[in-house]
């Protein structure tokens, strides 16, 4: 039996690039990545305007005769009032959600590809 006589074949698929699953995979990973090296920048100029504005509110009231021994609005809530962290909860579901509807899609492509001869065999 010659080589030409076997009957292989090789699946076609489409490449990874055409899938939109890839593409969201690719931007939410990336805007993941952004916002772990951006997160700790963002969080100190995050305190900063808060202090800012917790001054600029404590100067009001003692402009309007406010006791001054009362106690700044900065003690009072000393947690951040803007967060990241429910960024990073979406930005990691979408991640999820993609990666797995991106393998999902590509064993469908596989399962439904046509089959073609190998190349450098004779087609009947």
């Amino acid at each position: 039996m010659r080589y030409n006589d076997r009957m292989a074949t090789t699946t076609t698929r489409p490449p990874i690039t055409e899938s939109p699953w890839y593409w969201v995979y690719l931007f939410a990973t990336a805007g993941l990545i952004a916002l772990l090296l951006a997160g700790p920048k963002y969080a100190v100029r995050q305190a900063q305007i808060e202090k800012n504005q917790a001054d600029r509110l404590r100067a009001a009231q003692l402009a309007s005769g406010a006791d001054a021994t009362a106690q700044p609005i900065r003690d009072q809530s000393p947690a951040a009032r803007v967060v990241l962290w429910p960024l990073y909860l979406v930005l990691g579901a979408i991640l999820i959600l993609a990666w797995v509807n991106l393998i999902r899609s590509r064993r469908a492509a596989n399962r439904n590809a046509p089959t073609s001869p190998t190349s450098g065999e004779a087609v009947p």
